[in-house]
């Protein structure tokens, strides 16, 4: 299903039931796995990063109470734990998913990474 398609089913989907066409009501039974499964999915996701947000904000007001050289410190011990994971690897084999290297929002190192950002960003201007 597109994109496109997924908009204009949930479109149908926000509509008072009694107003629909039959053509939309087919259309709408036709489809109700692939919305079902689409919906589910947007419902986790959406779960999944009100979460992030409430943990990134939580610790980012527990990190601004550290200096920058702590957190500079900090940052750059868990890059250097993340370097020598990837290098542990044999090269021929990389049983790493592509999601290691995908920074979440609620990590350590996105947090700190953001607040020496924005000291560095106050201290340019």
């Amino acid at each position: 299903m597109t994109p496109e398609q997924k908009k204009e089913l949930l479109n149908l989907l926000l509509t008072d039931p009694q107003g629909l066409s039959d053509t939309d009501l087919e259309r709408l039974l036709e489809a109700k796995d692939d919305l079902y499964s689409f919906l589910y999915s947007l419902q986790t996701r959406l779960i999944n990063h009100l979460s992030q947000v409430r943990e990134y904000r939580r610790k980012k007001t527990a990190f601004s109470t550290q200096s920058t050289d702590q957190l500079q410190r900090r940052y750059n011990e868990i890059n250097r734990e993340i370097s020598r994971i990837v290098c542990e690897e044999d090269s021929d084999y990389d049983p790493l998913p592509d999601s290691f290297f995908e920074t979440r929002l609620d990590s350590d190192e996105h947090v700190i990474g953001d607040i020496i950002k924005e000291r560095e960003a106050q201290v340019s201007t």
